[in-house]
């Protein structure tokens, strides 16, 4: 290989380093420096301190943690959280919406995530065998009262799935 040919070798070799190295540590960012940080996370480990405890208590203080965190974040999800019944067999959650939540789509997302979240919380508690129900309701337009349901979703713990049911 000639002078100007080594060169030219030398110089995309020495590009392709300059380039895969910062794509390669961009990829890896997230797993690297984020994966145990965030709202859920720090939840996730909240949770953990309630591991020993009877299944009611721990659905119990799990339900509360969900409840004060969602509250937290009322202002961006313009939802009202309720617990309705923390045992050792079902812990049931409430979600109000506001009457211009009109999609049923996002209504089962947030369901489900709502779901989710709190079957991974009990599971780090200890309280395995505790299912998950949230029930989605919607605000009326004239704000006199709240409206039926909006439709469930029950999270199965030995499946680990949602079903969603939309009310009719």
């Amino acid at each position: 290989m000639s002078g100007p040919g080594r060169r030219q070798l030398l110089f995309w070799l020495g590009f392709l380093a300059i380039v895969a190295v910062p794509a390669g540590a961009l990829f890896l960012a997230k797993p690297l420096f984020l994966e145990r940080s965030g709202a859920e996370a720090e939840l996730l480990r909240r949770a953990e301190a309630l591991r020993g405890q009877p299944p009611e208590r721990a659905a119990a203080g799990v339900g509360r943690m969900a409840k004060e965190y969602l509250d937290t974040s009322r202002h961006v999800s313009r939802a009202e959280v309720e617990v309705r019944e923390a045992s050792a067999r079902r812990l049931a959650f409430t979600v109000f919406l506001p009457w211009s939540e009109v999609s049923a789509s996002h209504r089962r997302r947030r369901a489900e995530a709502l779901g989710r979240l709190a079957s991974g919380m009990l599971r780090r508690a200890g309280a395995e065998g505790v299912a998950v129900e949230v029930e989605v309701r919607r605000w009326r337009k004239d704000s006199a009262g709240r409206s039926g349901p909006a439709g469930r979703s029950l999270h199965d713990p030995r499946t680990g799935r949602s079903e969603w049911r939309e009310a009719p």
